[in-house]
């Protein structure tokens, strides 16, 4: 699956959610354009995974993450492919930040990392 990632115009209710910036990453299967937009390329991509997968019926699992806190750093990493992130939730932003990560074409890694991330930041009480 083939994902692009393009920054686009942010529409009037973007603007009203004060989105800095807007991204929509778009695939295509078949015929079908799968879009979604975000704030940021990292989170329109794991929409783009996550639907693509979800529409196909394909369950994933993060059963081989480790999820690690320090500070206001959650770390995710991967020890099977050395594949490690680090998000961040800076106290002027309602959502998770990605600092630093390995590089990887591996689209359900990232899904997958994504969520851990986003699951762990809600435990945490950091994100609704």
């Amino acid at each position: 699956m083939d994902i692009q990632i393009h920054r686009v115009r942010r529409t009037w209710l973007e603007r009203l959610l004060l989105w800095d910036r807007a991204y929509e990453a778009q695939a295509h299967r078949g015929h079908e354009k799968i879009s979604e937009r975000a704030k940021t390329p990292e989170v329109a991509q794991a929409l783009v995974v996550r639907r693509c997968f979800a529409e196909d019926g394909l369950a994933m699992t993060n059963a081989e993450l480790q999820v690690e806190v320090r500070g206001d750093l959650i770390i995710i990493t991967h020890p099977a492919t050395q594949f490690f992130a680090v998000y961040v939730k800076p106290n002027n932003r309602s959502e998770l930040v990605l600092k630093r990560r390995t590089d990887t074409g591996d689209n359900v890694l990232l899904v997958q990392v994504w969520q851990a991330a986003n699951a762990k930041a809600r435990e945490l009480g950091w994100i609704l």
